[in-house]
């Protein structure tokens, strides 16, 4: 009895875990895919505009799911990656990334490499106003909870 006792309680703890690996796979899946979809945006000057959370993929491809038994956890080890998630009253950023950024988003747009004076103009407009005004949420993991959630009843 005791055997077949101890054969039952593995067994669920098997079913629980194999629940959990989908849950945790789902919220995944729902939060890589809020990173890549356009979405509003409403910024902290009140500003709302059509966004893609991500830019270069580093966010995205920085995202990982633990599958330890019964302990699930999902990461995103890019160092603004709670910056994004939760936003920030200021920002310490590194202005050679914002230049970076701002020169591949300007050459694709108006500005030529002639130009180069008013792309490290709009890039420390930038650094400045994140250092001022910090960064507002762009969450991608709670709603991916909230939408697993509803998917999986709980």
């Amino acid at each position: 009895m005791a055997e077949e006792d101890s054969y039952n309680q593995e067994q669920i703890l098997k079913a629980v875990n194999n629940w959990m690996d989908n849950y945790i796979d789902t919220i995944f899946q729902y939060s890589q895919e809020n990173l890549s979809e356009p979405h509003l945006k409403t910024f902290k000057s009140g500003k709302v505009m059509v966004v893609t959370t991500t830019d270069t993929g580093m966010l995205m491809g920085s995202g990982s799911v633990n599958h330890k038994f019964l302990d699930k956890t999902i990461r995103y080890s890019a160092p603004y990656a709670e910056d994004i998630e939760y936003g920030s009253t200021s920002a310490i950023v590194d202005e050679d990334q914002i230049y970076k950024w701002v020169k591949r988003k300007l050459l694709n747009n108006k500005y030529t490499n002639k130009e180069e004076w008013k792309i490290r103009r709009v890039a420390k407009n930038i650094v400045k106003s994140l250092k001022e005004r910090g960064i507002s949420a762009d969450s991608f993991i709670r709603p991916a909870i909230q939408k697993a959630n509803k998917k999986f009843g709980v």
